[in-house]
């Protein structure tokens, strides 16, 4: 199902003096987060308010929290649980062929399971730098990593950052 027929569906039922704060039922509210998660999007009630401009939080919370259970999802969850959004496959396309297929990683032909993909937070951290040459590095810096074990690289450059920002902030209120 596409996110199209889900919404059209769900617009077929609320036509009618549909009280806009009246849930919808669940199977509806399901098939669109399932056709939003098949893009590659990510599921939330504001993402379904988008598509469904007419109703109100009270309206789909009902059907997205059961779609959510059913999928065995904590109350929270973050975009990185999307394997579209945070798996090996998703990073492939995000970088160059040369990265795509380097030697002694994860991404390596021969790859017999020795080498591990990077964390899945990572991947959606990779995903959101936009400079091509930089995400590159980034990603061949990451997949090196993850083999090594120890402190996560998303750890590490939080904690380089950290003292960057907190400079940063002091020049500015001097």
């Amino acid at each position: 199902m596409t996110i199209k027929t889900a919404v059209r569906a769900i617009e077929r039922l609320t036509r009618k003096d549909w009280n806009k704060s009246k849930p919808i039922p669940d199977a509806l509210i399901a098939d669109l987060c399932d056709a939003l998660w098949a893009e590659g999007e990510y599921p939330q009630i504001k993402t379904i308010r988008e598509y469904c401009a007419n109703l109100h939080d009270r309206a789909i919370r009902n059907g997205f929290h059961a779609w959510r259970l059913s999928k065995g999802f904590h109350r929270f969850y973050s975009r990185s649980a999307n394997p579209k959004i945070g798996g090996p496959a998703a990073l492939t396309k995000l970088v160059s062929p040369a990265i795509a297929s380097a030697p002694l990683t994860f991404f390596d032909p021969e790859n017999d399971g020795r080498w591990k993909p990077p964390l899945p937070e990572m991947v959606a951290y990779l995903a959101a730098i936009q400079n091509q040459s930089l995400r590159d590095v980034m990603t061949l810096y990451a997949l090196i990593k993850a083999d090594m074990g120890g402190q996560p690289i998303s750890a590490k450059i939080r904690k380089g950052l950290s003292p960057r920002r907190n400079r940063i902030l002091d020049e500015w209120i001097c």
